[in-house]
């Protein structure tokens, strides 16, 4: 998506709560990238309040910063998590779900004549399904509260955007010496970052700051009568 970008930083860390927390500080603190996406995720009922409140910071610290920040949904539709009697639990991805995040959800793309723009759905095939629905923990944030069609007017909704994630229509990659068709939130969210890049470069050539968190303005470009030449609304299915 952004073949043209000059430095490409890829930051690990231990798959542990701490782990989590020592990765986004360090990308908070070091400040070195304009954009930045993450697929690593858990549901909020898995993660916790406290916990969320503690990567927060990290995220919010970002945002003030003028750091993009894209985080995949997750693949398990609208029932993220399991109680501990086996039970699906309705509950959204976390950091997916964070105010200060923007959250990306997936679609399945369907070609028109061409290999031009068709149309899309609402990834639910072929083995997963978008994240999302409604925050349990993050209060509605200004910038949602004037979305007419939110489901909830209260708490947070998630995702923000979308894209392409159904493996039927999803990436071509070679790894292992092999060509492979993935899918996911995983892919969608970091293409979302590269598009992000793709805005910054233009961006700079207009002596125009980077976009920074993105969500005010996305939401604010879908307020305008102009809405429907930015953006595809995605109406049609269920996760």
């Amino acid at each position: 998506i952004a073949p043209g970008a000059s430095r490409i930083l890829v930051y690990e860390g231990p798959n542990t709560d701490q782990g989590v927390l020592d990765v986004y500080s360090r990308i908070a603190n070091e400040n070195r990238a304009s954009v930045v996406s993450t697929s690593w995720g858990l549901s909020e009922y898995d993660t916790g309040t406290s916990y969320a409140r503690l990567e927060s910071q990290f995220f919010m610290q970002m945002a003030a910063q003028g750091q993009s920040f894209f985080a995949a949904s997750g693949d398990s539709g609208a029932y993220d998590a399991q109680s501990p009697n086996g039970t699906p639990v309705l509950t959204v991805d976390d950091p997916a779900g964070q105010p200060y995040v923007t959250g990306v959800g997936g679609t399945q793309l369907n070609l028109g004549s061409g290999q031009s723009y068709g149309s899309e759905v609402v990834w639910n095939s072929n083995g997963g399904a978008t994240g999302g629905g409604v925050s349990t923990i993050w209060p509605i944030p200004s910038w949602q509260s004037t979305v007419a069609t939110a489901d909830s007017k209260l708490m947070r909704n998630v995702p923000d955007v979308a894209l392409n994630a159904d493996p039927y229509s999803g990436y071509a990659i070679y790894t292992g010496g092999q060509w492979h068709v993935i899918g996911g939130t995983s892919a969608a969210a970091p293409l979302w970052a590269g598009f992000t890049a793709l805005a910054n470069q233009l961006r700079a050539q207009n002596q125009i700051p980077v976009l920074g968190f993105a969500n005010p303005t996305i939401y604010s470009i879908g307020s305008v009568a102009s809405y429907s030449s930015n953006y595809h609304d995605v109406t049609i299915g269920n996760n």
